[in-house]
């Protein structure tokens, strides 16, 4: 996924594995910010959808294998969709900053769920038993949320931040119980091991500026 320099459209193109270009599609108004390949084939876009309004809003759009588009859903949330997983039935958990969703297979939502005002969710994990792993910031303290697959809260719990808290990258499913986290401080980045069975901190290593 791409923007073009010169009209400033977003593009999202399909490349061979030496390099030649398959195909290659015009976004128009949607600017993705995450993409899931899904086992049917179909590609998932998420991100945002630019209004007559300029105001931006979540959005999903799904392509099939050869980049035609099948559907396109913009749901009433401001701001952007950062995180896709595809689970089970063919459906697909969409997570923004202050809001996610399960949406099935044609984009209508099957449950959705928010966070207080000023938390914001920056990264998520989908565990190998169907549950979720949220990890953000609320007002400069760092916070864990794990659902079960409905969306039920098993548990919240939130932590001091030992620098100030950027935003946490990325979440990766671990082995074990454990999810590692790239957390983004001002100053420096640090790797985070989470117990998804308690939501505590087990270790943490700082890396270089």
């Amino acid at each position: 996924v791409e923007t073009d320099t010169i009209t400033y459209v977003p593009r999202i193109f399909k490349m061979s594995s030496d390099g030649r270009k398959l195909w290659s599609k015009n976004l128009e108004r949607f600017h993705a910010k995450s993409i899931l390949s899904m086992k049917s084939g179909s590609i998932v876009l998420g991100g945002f959808a630019v209004t007559d309004s300029v105001q931006e809003s979540c959005s999903v759009m799904v392509l099939d294998s050869n980049g035609k588009k099948l559907w396109e859903r913009n749901y009433s949330i401001p701001g952007e969709i950062h995180g896709l997983f595809e689970v089970s039935d063919n459906c697909i958990l969409i997570v923004g900053a202050h809001w996610s969703a399960e949406i099935d297979s044609k984009g209508y939502v099957r449950w959705e769920s928010t966070v207080d005002m000023n938390a914001v969710i920056h990264a998520a994990a989908l565990l190998p038993s169907g549950d979720i792993f949220y990890t953000g910031m609320n007002d400069g303290r760092q916070f864990v949320i794990k659902t079960d697959p409905d969306n039920s809260i098993l548990f919240r719990k939130e932590y001091e931040a030992s620098g100030k808290l950027v935003k946490a990258i990325q979440l990766i499913s671990g082995p074990g119980n454990l999810v590692a986290g790239l957390i983004q401080y001002e100053e420096y980045c640090a790797i985070q091991w989470i117990n998804t069975l308690t939501g505590m901190i087990e270790k943490r290593v700082d890396l270089p500026a």
